[in-house]
């Protein structure tokens, strides 16, 4: 089966494929942020282990199926490894949440700018780890 790619001219991104949410999900990565792989997260593969191509630009992947992605790439420690775990706006808050920050720091993130947002949503995260 053959995947639609997404066209970023007519479809509304579920997030922003920006290089500039990879590159700062991946110093969330460098600074402590751990995954544990699951359904429902959209990763960036910045170094193309993965063999197959992505309907989304920038190499950038949506977990549906984790058996799938440990079968491409050997293990879920190898997922950890390789991939890049981009968290969503709800993901981002959550993490939040979990790392007890008070929920006027979490409103103040907003930004008219989607992508803003979570690049502010991020920081915060950040700062938390």
């Amino acid at each position: 089966m053959r995947s639609t790619p997404f066209d970023p001219k007519e479809d509304l991104a579920p997030i922003p494929f920006s290089e500039r949410v990879c590159v700062f999900a991946k110093n969330l990565k460098s600074n402590g942020l751990i995954w544990d792989p699951h359904p429902g997260c959209f990763v960036w593969d910045p170094s193309r282990s993965l063999k197959v191509t992505s309907p989304f630009p920038n190499n950038i992947y949506f977990v549906l199926n984790v058996s799938h992605f440990e079968k491409m790439l050997g293990s879920k420690e190898a997922m950890r490894r390789r991939l890049v775990w981009l968290p969503t706006w709800h993901q981002a808050r959550l993490l939040l949440q979990k790392l007890n920050t008070p929920v006027e720091e979490i409103a103040a993130c907003y930004s008219e700018d989607p992508e803003q947002e979570l690049l502010n949503l991020y920081t915060k995260i950040l700062n938390g780890l």
